[in-house]
């Protein structure tokens, strides 16, 4: 899948990688960068369009898709040790101790995803 989930200052074009999760568009969703970035995305549960992103190796976003790592780890320990907020084809810098319950999934939670290629 190439099809292009957005272009955000800073980082450039977002292409699809894998779908996890769907509701009339993707919610929750992997991405790459033209540059190899990898990035896991999910829609935050707000009345405007908003993104949290977080940056992830390919070991870490392995073992969200083999269901060894909770949906919620990337985001309260990145690797890097922030993550983003997307809007209006914007980012913004946030760290874990600014997200709040609400914003993810809850404790517990892994994304049962099976790769078509298995």
């Amino acid at each position: 899948m190439d099809d292009v989930f957005n272009t955000i200052k800073g980082i450039g074009e977002l292409k699809y990688k894998n779908i996890y999760g769907f509701y009339d568009e993707p919610l929750m969703f992997s991405c790459y960068s033209a540059t190899g970035g990898l990035y896991f995305i999910l829609r935050l549960p707000s009345d405007d369009e908003q993104w949290l992103a977080v940056e992830v190796s390919k070991y870490r976003l392995e073992l969200l898709e083999s269901n060894n790592m909770e949906i919620r780890l990337p985001f309260i320990n990145p690797e890097n040790g922030y993550l983003y907020r997307l809007y209006n084809n914007d980012l913004e810098f946030l760290t874990p101790n600014q997200l709040t319950d609400d914003m993810l999934p809850y404790s517990g939670e892994y994304l049962d995803y099976e790769s078509e290629l298995q």
